[in-house]
């Protein structure tokens, strides 16, 4: 297949079904909501076959835009260009299109299996949920982790019990995604659960579980995180600071203080980033306000913009 082909097929592929992450329950876009129809198994299965050909990085940049909410197709194009097929615009919600999005799941190309994972998060049909559900427990860590992408985009606390078992799997990955969907649920019942996953011997297991820790909102949530404010991996103690600052409580200000001060660039804007957002809510002590004040003399640029965004929410 032609580049430009494949380019535009993926666009319209990118338009017709999946859409971000929502960050409260299951409430689809405008474009998925109404009597709009959906993709049927003919369009889904030649979806795929479109993501699994050609090169993987233009299928990447494909589900990237599923994840961003899809494409609008009402573009000009150019002279010369091939116009793909129109698919449905809805929700995949058609049995026989849940099952090839189901299968694909543990297809050995990765943005396929995110795009099925994507799609069935998506679908407001129940068996989308429960095609999801059964694959966190599927004898295959490609389909356990893209499962749990895709319970984590459905929302609502979709598959929990699934979820919390899998934040123990022997494959990272597979942990790490379980540990997001979680973190979306914002359910403090979850807490105990991370909580536990903030000491997996995988960094970025940590860090999902710091950052869902700090999605939940959950003040049993701040002990641990202040746990972890050493973590001798820079992207957890990133997570950390952000999380800290997610949470809104004053008592987490002496520990972003010292994360202020951190060796590594990530984690002093995260924690800037932090202070900034408790002197924007009036919570934050004078000594938050000196820290941001300091900032603002950083070696680091980007952590001199962070404190001058902290400093003009006051």
């Amino acid at each position: 297949m032609r580049p430009l082909l494949v380019v535009s097929a993926l666009a319209v592929l990118a338009g017709a079904g999946a859409v971000r992450a929502r960050p409260h329950g299951h409430h689809p876009p405008p474009w998925l909501s109404g009597a709009r129809s959906g993709p049927g198994e003919a369009e889904v299965r030649a979806g795929l076959e479109v993501l699994r050909g050609g090169d993987p990085r233009l299928c990447t940049v494909a589900v990237d835009r599923l994840a961003q909410g899809g494409w609008e197709g009402r573009r000009r194009r150019l002279a010369g260009e091939d116009a793909p097929p129109a698919l449905g615009q809805g929700a995949v919600t058609e049995p026989a299109a849940l099952g090839l999005l189901g299968e694909a799941l543990a297809d050995p190309r990765p943005c396929v299996r995110r795009a099925a994972a994507l799609w069935l998060g998506d679908s407001p049909a129940p068996d989308a949920v429960a095609r999801l559900t059964r694959a966190v427990a599927s004898a295959s860590p490609l389909a356990r982790e893209a499962a749990a992408l895709g319970l984590g985009v459905h929302g609502e606390g979709a598959g929990r019990e699934a979820l919390v078992t899998a934040l123990r799997d022997a494959f990272p990955a597979v942990a790490g995604a379980a540990a997001w969907a979680l973190g979306r649920a914002e359910d403090p019942r979850n807490t105990p659960a991370l909580k536990a996953a903030l000491e997996h011997a995988d960094p970025g297991v940590r860090r999902a579980a710091a950052e869902a820790l700090g999605a939940s909102g959950d003040t049993a949530a701040l002990e641990p995180l202040l746990a972890r404010r050493q973590d001798p991996d820079t992207p957890v103690r990133a997570a950390v600071a952000s999380a800290l600052g997610t949470l809104e409580d004053p008592r987490a200000v002496p520990a972003l203080l010292g994360l202020a001060r951190d060796q590594a660039p990530e984690v002093r804007v995260a924690a800037v980033e932090a202070l900034g957002d408790l002197e924007g809510l009036g919570s934050a002590p004078a000594e938050a306000h000196a820290a941001l004040r300091a900032a603002l003399a950083d070696g680091d640029p980007a952590v001199r913009r962070a404190a001058a965004r902290g400093l003009g929410r006051n």
